[in-house]
């Protein structure tokens, strides 16, 4: 199993506090299945902007703390965006970490709101070559009171990551309801941890994916389990006409009724 948003790094943001606790929440995260962890501490919010070279720094000093603990979890660099204007350009410059060096970029939403440029910089980013991951929409209120602006951005070639926790209510009802509907709707790519410690917010993978395996096919689950590993392998995700389309078919003929 592979997670792809971790604030695994320690001293870094509000993930683990030092390498005492990064190291166990790597061992924890081995006992669950996990063999690969994508990290991803804050850029560009209000509180956190660790830096592509912090990050970096960071992430060597862990490897080598995993070695000595003969930790067998593997680590790739990676950093959640906060939505902003020049990502692009930064991205482009390479002072943005994708995920794992591939084509996919976490980008993150205020929790209220989503800034009216989004749509323009989604398609700069597709244009550019980079493909952005929304992270976790259900935590968004106005992507739960709206989800035609989700779906709307899934047709031009968004994908969509839910927070595991989600599933099981820890975040709340409305998320959670959110959370199961998307799913259904086959509008979820990848379901990752955000584990922030080893405790409240830990790796819930496990726990997660035995609440869909009850809403959902094991082809969907397969799906969802592959789609993780296309990124570390930098391939295309292929969403099938049965599946994200249908939500996409759905959007279009509702917005030609109005």
């Amino acid at each position: 199993m592979i997670d792809c948003h971790s604030h695994l790094l320690p001293e870094l943001d509000d993930g683990a506090t030092n390498k005492y606790v990064a190291i166990t929440m790597a061992k924890q995260a081995v006992s669950m299945g996990i063999t690969d962890i994508i990290v991803t501490p804050h850029y560009k919010t209000a509180e956190y902007s660790v830096s592509k070279a912090e990050m970096l720094i960071a992430l060597t000093n862990l490897k080598n703390e995993l070695e000595l603990n003969d930790i067998p979890l593997i680590l790739h660099a990676g950093q959640e965006v906060r939505i902003y204007g020049e990502l692009v350009t930064d991205l482009e410059a390479g002072n943005v970490q994708t995920l794992a060096n591939s084509r996919y970029v976490l980008i993150e939403f205020p929790s209220t709101f989503i800034p009216s440029y989004t749509k323009r910089l989604f398609y700069d980013l597709l244009v550019a070559g980079f493909v952005p991951i929304i992270a976790h929409p259900e935590r968004n209120q106005e992507f739960r009171n709206n989800s035609d602006l989700l779906f709307e951005l899934v047709s031009k070639g968004a994908l969509v990551q839910i927070t595991a926790a989600s599933f099981i209510g820890d975040f709340g009802r409305a998320e959670k309801r959110a959370a199961i509907k998307w799913l259904k709707q086959k509008l979820v790519h990848f379901i990752a941890s955000d584990a922030h410690n080893a405790t409240k917010r830990s790796y819930k993978l496990q726990k997660a994916m035995k609440k869909i395996t009850r809403l959902t096919s094991k082809e969907e689950q397969r799906r969802l389990q592959d789609n993780t590993q296309k990124i570390i392998r930098n391939e295309a995700l292929v969403i099938d006409s049965d599946g994200i389309g249908s939500s996409q078919r759905w959007w279009y003929r509702k917005k030609r009724r109005e």
